[in-house]
């Protein structure tokens, strides 16, 4: 059981580090690259999405 919560504890911090480096890539790169973003910013939700699900 121990294991189990320790692994869920890793997983919500790995999932709240995705989310941040999401706000910071539309934060700082879509006022920057807007053309650049949308191929920058799919990678990354989809990976988000894939671990929430």
């Amino acid at each position: 059981m121990i294991q189990k919560a320790e692994r869920l504890v890793r997983t919500i911090k790995t999932l709240d580090l995705m989310n941040s480096a999401w706000r910071h890539l539309r934060v700082e790169g879509l006022p920057k690259n807007p053309r650049a973003f949308a191929p920058m910013a799919a990678g990354q939700l989809d990976e988000l999405w894939r671990v929430q699900a």
